[in-house]
């Protein structure tokens, strides 16, 4: 038996370390820089909306959510542009078992994903990527 953490337990604590950093924000810059989180079933969603990039502002899905469902990643996508910058991404570990996905270039961001799931996409490319999650 190995000491080794799992992807999903790796996944877990960074999630919790980011929602740490978040909730330590202190009071001014978190209403002067637009930052927002929120917990749900679907995951942790993180935002600075002055902060134009995606590490700032995205949506981590729960790892032991797989297959993603199409209802999530609306409920994701509503929540990142309500709340994001413009430059926001879909953050999801590969389920275990995972093995390569599909790639392609949108708008800038290499999406991968295996047929039928949206695992990562970057603002309007995500929403793009959305329409094609059940290409072969």
């Amino acid at each position: 038996m190995s000491d080794k953490p799992t992807p999903q337990t790796l996944d877990a604590l960074e999630a919790r370390a980011w929602l740490a950093t978040y909730r330590a924000a202190p009071a001014g810059y978190v209403a002067g820089a637009g930052l927002d989180l929120v917990e749900t079933p679907d995951g942790v969603g993180l935002a600075v909306r002055d902060v134009p990039t995606g590490l700032f502002n995205r949506f981590r899905l729960t790892a032991d959510q797989a297959p993603i469902s199409a209802a999530s990643v609306q409920r994701v996508l509503a929540w990142l542009g309500g709340h994001a910058n413009a430059v926001h991404m879909i953050d999801a570990i590969a389920p275990p078992g995972f093995r390569r996905a599909r790639s392609h270039r949108s708008g800038g961001t290499t999406v991968r994903r295996p047929p039928g799931q949206v695992l990562a996409g970057s603002g309007a490319a995500a929403a793009r990527n959305r329409l094609h999650a059940d290409d072969p």
